[in-house]
């Protein structure tokens, strides 16, 4: 799914979107009317954010060969303040290959429930969550007999904005790292395949906004499953985004992804690259906040 380039591996928005959020959300407390009515609409909106990512790509076959694809996606993330320590929300997306006008695929949503910023020092901060996920669609439910997946997670960022060197005043990192654990009715899916019982995921992303409008977004995922008989796999997926912030709810995007396993068919070369002629896609996007 291309948009997972712009959007976060998990729910929340990047430092820089955060902050307008937050500026929104506080002006329209301000503004608040002194009737009971549009004090509850308003305590509301103050609670209530979310992302919406529309998106087309297409990998770098040309077009009319068989194997070329071209399709869009969409992704919503909403998130819900539930009190000034946790938040909620859930991720749901769909993906629609337009080269030959397949139906809609639909993913399972993950719910998540996370705590607040927890503050290490001046520049480093942990976020713990917790996420599960609704199995709803044919492949997980039906197929793979998912019942749910539980995954701990905690997220680490870094906020270089009280350096002294400006391209780091405008540069953010964040790692996050999550162990999953799936539970199935049964080992084995309809397709004989076993299915995956542990998953570790590993998330780095690289964000740099040097002015009030561009930013630039760099993004590595390393995952390692673990089959029920033992047996273990590991991909990757990586992505650079290059964007334009229109005003404070809308931002354009263009970038590109390659993902993958991390070893070669001979498992003893390395498959990880950022570009890649058969597996990489490109792709173009439009983000609103509200």
């Amino acid at each position: 799914m291309v948009a997972s380039a712009l959007a976060p591996m998990l729910i929340g928005v990047r430092p820089a979107e955060a902050s307008i959020i937050a500026d929104k959300k506080a002006a329209k407390k301000k503004a608040s009317a002194s009737s009971t009515q549009n004090q509850q609409k308003t305590d509301l909106a103050s609670r209530l954010r979310g992302v919406v990512i529309a998106d087309f790509g297409s990998n770098l076959y040309p077009v009319g060969s068989e194997a070329h694809s071209a399709g869009s996606s969409v992704v919503l993330i909403p998130s819900y303040r539930i009190s000034s320590d946790w938040t909620a929300g859930f991720i749901a997306s769909a993906y629609k290959e337009l080269t030959n006008f397949r139906e809609f695929t639909f993913y399972d949503p993950s719910f998540r429930v996370s705590y607040r910023t927890i503050p290490l020092n001046p520049t480093v901060s942990v976020a713990p969550a917790l996420w599960a996920v609704v199995p709803v669609t044919e492949r997980t439910r039906e197929r793979e007999s998912l019942i749910t997946s539980i995954r701990p997670a905690l997220r680490f960022s870094a906020d270089f904005s009280r350096s002294k060197t400006p391209i780091l005043r405008d540069t953010s990192l964040s790692w996050e790292t999550g162990l999953a654990r799936a539970f199935h009715r049964y080992s084995t899916a309809t397709t004989g395949a076993v299915n995956t019982a542990w998953r570790l995921s590993n998330w780095i992303n690289l964000y740099c906004a040097p002015g009030s409008h561009w930013f630039f977004s760099g993004e590595f995922i390393r995952n390692t499953g673990w089959s029920y008989q033992g047996a273990s796999r590991h991909s990757f997926s990586m992505g650079q985004t290059i964007g334009y912030r229109i005003n404070p709810e809308l931002t354009v995007s263009v970038g590109h992804t390659n993902e993958g396993d991390v070893l070669r068919a001979n498992g003893l070369t390395s498959n990880i690259s950022i570009f890649d002629s058969t597996t990489s896609r490109v792709f173009t996007s439009l983000m609103v906040i509200f």
